[in-house]
């Protein structure tokens, strides 16, 4: 459980503890409205505030995710691979350790496009593009 009394200190402490969770194991971040007190070093006004506990583990949601990145170039942190869950409460954030080795749900359409000629490829779109423009 991270409790620490800055926001550069819990973000250290879950670089450094996290990789010693073991798998299926649960990291609990306590604390986060300090993010919002200024006395903390947090903001209330501009919420976007990077340097933030709360924006800190925000920003890390997109681990969920990183399979469906469209970025050949992106290359997935320790985070991304081995976090399978993200739960928010008020001012606590619960991080599910795991595998995370689902596939790109784009998998299955990338399938199709390689599959299909280009020409049919063509005219789904095209009545895609019709019957949306029938609806506006």
């Amino acid at each position: 459980m991270g409790d620490a009394p800055t926001a550069l200190f819990t973000l250290k402490e879950c670089e450094i503890l996290y990789p010693l969770l073991s798998d299926n194991g649960i990291y609990v971040v306590e604390d986060l409205q300090t993010s919002y007190f200024h006395d903390f070093g947090g903001h209330s006004f501009n919420l976007k505030r990077v340097k933030t506990t709360m924006n800190y583990f925000k920003h890390l949601t997109d681990s969920l995710n990183f399979m469906e990145f469209d970025n050949p170039f992106y290359r997935p942190t320790y985070f991304d691979e081995h976090t399978i869950a993200m739960h928010f409460y008020h001012s606590m954030v619960f991080i599910q350790k795991g595998a995370h080795v689902e596939k790109s749900n784009m998998e299955r359409v990338r399938e199709i496009r390689h599959a299909a000629r280009p020409l049919d490829v063509l005219k789904a779109g095209v009545k895609w593009l019709w019957a949306w423009k029938r609806l506006i």
